[in-house]
Parts: C-alpha cells; structure tokens; sequence
C-alpha cells in the first residue's frame, strides 16, 4: 500500500499567527479604535465646508467702491441668498474734499427678493433702477476718520438676491445634488453728477451651513465701460453632506437587503429564527423614517431624489420592510418560528448528505 504524506493545512501554518494576535488583542484594539478615529477626523475635515470666497483684490486697487459681503443663509426652498455688506470709499477729506463724492450704490434690482433692501411692488428692466444704498462720503469722513460724529448710520444693509436652478438640471429634488447659480450685478455712480465710480468686493466672509458657495471665475470682472461688477456665484451641497448622504442609503439598503434574506429563510424554507429578530423588521420601519430626518437640509417628504432618489432609496427599502413585517409576523399565527419545519430539515439533510459525498470524492 503506498505511502501518503501528510501535508499541513494551511489552518494549521496560519495557527502561530492567530495565537499571537489573540494574545494581543488589547493592543490590536486599541490600534483600530486610533486608526478609524484618525481616519473619520481626517475625511471630515478635508471635505469641511469652506469659507464664502468671492473677492476681487486686483479690482480693488485704486478709487474704488469697496464692499465688504458676509454670507448669511442659503434657502433652496425660497431660493434665496442673504448677504450683509459694509461699504466703505477712499476718501483725502483734510486735503482734497472733492475726492469724497455722495455715491449712490445699485444692484440688479431683479435679482432682488422679499425682504430686500431695495424690494418694491414693481420692478422694471430699467438701466438705472432705484440706489440700493447711498454712501454719504462726508459724514462717513467724519465719523468713522475723525471719530467726530458719531450720529450718522453705519454703512451696513443687507440683500436677500435670488438663486436659481434654471439651466442646471439639478433641482431641491436632486438632493443632496442639486445646484444654484447666483448672478450679481453691482455698479456705483457719484450722486452729483452721475459719473461712473469703480466698486470691488476685496474681501468676504460667512458660511451657509450645509452649502459651498464658489465663484465661477470665467463669468465674473467688470463687465463694461460703465465699470459695473459682475459676480457669477455657484452653490452646491457640501461634499461631506453629500457623503453623509450615501452612506445613510447604502446602511439602509444593506439592513434592507438583510432582513429580507431573513425573511425569504424564516418564513418560505422554514428555518428557526428567535422571535426577537421576527419582531425587528416593524421597528426598523419607523427607525428608518427618522434616520431620513438626520439628512442634513433634506426637503421634507418623500419627494426628493437622494442617490436617483428616493424612490430607489427610502421608499423602495420601507416597501421591502413593510413586506416583511407582515409576513414576519403572520407566521406566528401557523407555527413555532423558533424551531426549524419539516421543509428546512430536509434541505438541511439534503446539503449535509451533497456536502459529506463531495468530501468523500475528494479523500478518494
């Protein structure tokens, strides 16, 4: 009878392996904890929301209008934007007064909606529609340069201009990708003789929580001999919403797709399952429609697409769980679901006797 080496499994090669991590189990745990919460501190912060950034600094150079804008908040329901402003003129009051001229400040006057500054019932095409702040260059000299006066109001208002999704195709309903497009329209003349004056935004500040605010930099510069300021702003959701956002679809899918499987095991094949996890499915129904109200700015309803929507998102898993609750449930009422049925048995006996012959062909 021939002779037969014994060859050592693979199992027992990796087995000096598997001791010494299970003796270092305290050290190995402590790593993962370290390097998960390293990473997840890492990935939040390279794709946190960053500052409103629209300047202009080479426009800022010379005589020019200076305003100064600070991002408030972002509505993509209303589609709105509110934006503060300071306005601010060099100004040689002690030498030279004519170098300090009334100016009257306009913006695109449709752009404009309720509650703006410069809102009123009608609003036309005109090229010259009504100031939308008028910057006293002496009052403001002698108040805020010779601290003299301090009776004048500060050169602060505040516009409530309109974004759209128009030409984008990404609309609230595309959350969390939809996308707004803001065009600004921002031009000075002196108040005395209607001379053009420059304006420039050289520095801005603020953040709409949840959304990037970025400047299209092709479409925006002074637009025209008239030296008037025109700023293209892009808003989007930011990339860690976004992301939060998948991943609470993919978590739903997943427990989706699970209980499923337990279900389709439980109740058609018959396999014993604990009646804890018989009951789990109609609590997950109600536990999924408050993990969609964690969605960072998420339209309320079910009408917003998240991941080509949710109507290949939620929707579709809370149907799937709806399915299985009933099902789940309902057998309670025709056997033990604890313990495994007839038909389970002979699909067990069946795979144990496939199993054992397929071991014994390969011995042979």
């Amino acid at each position: 009878m021939p002779s037969t080496a014994i060859v050592p499994s693979q199992d027992q090669g990796n087995r000096p392996v598997i001791s010494w991590l299970r003796r270092q189990w305290i050290i190995l745990s402590v790593f993962f904890v370290v390097v998960i919460v390293g990473f997840s501190i890492g990935v939040g912060w390279a794709l946190r929301l960053h500052l409103f950034d629209i300047t202009d600094r080479q426009a800022a150079e010379g005589n020019v209008v200076s305003l100064y804008a600070n991002l408030i908040a972002i509505d993509p329901v209303g589609q709105t934007m509110t934006m503060d402003w300071k306005a601010t003129y060099p100004c040689e009051f002690n030498t030279n007064p004519s170098t300090c001229p009334d100016i009257n400040i306009f913006f695109d006057e449709a752009s404009f909606r309720t509650g703006s500054l410069s809102s009123n019932s009608t609003v036309s095409s005109n090229k010259l529609p009504t100031p939308t702040f008028f910057l006293n260059t002496t009052d403001y000299f002698l108040a805020f340069k010779n601290e003299s006066d301090d009776r004048l109001s500060s050169p602060y208002f505040r516009t409530i201009l309109a974004i759209t999704s128009a030409g984008t195709g990404r609309t609230l309903q595309s959350y969390p990708f939809d996308k707004y497009i803001s065009k600004i329209s921002i031009f000075a003349q002196n108040a005395a003789d209607n001379s053009s004056i420059g304006v420039a935004i050289p520095a801005t500040d603020g953040l709409a929580t949840g959304f990037d605010a970025v400047l299209q930099g092709n479409l925006s510069g002074v637009g025209d001999n008239f030296r008037t300021l025109l700023k293209t702003i892009v808003v989007t959701r930011g990339q860690v919403i976004r992301v939060y956002a998948l991943l609470v679809v993919m978590a739903v899918w997943l427990i989706t797709l699970i209980f499923v499987g337990a279900c389709v095991v439980s109740v058609f094949f018959g396999k014993g399952i604990s009646a804890c996890v018989l009951v789990l499915p109609p609590a997950t129904l109600f536990a999924f429609t408050q993990l969609r109200g964690t969605l960072p700015g998420a339209p309320a309803g079910f009408g917003a697409t998240v991941f080509l929507g949710n109507f290949v998102g939620i929707l579709p898993c809370l149907a799937l769980l709806t399915f299985c609750s009933v099902f789940m449930t309902a057998i309670f009422l025709f056997r033990n679901p604890e313990r495994d049925s007839p038909h389970w048995e002979k699909i067990a006996a069946h795979y144990s006797g496939f199993q054992a012959r397929g071991h014994t062909s390969g011995l042979s």
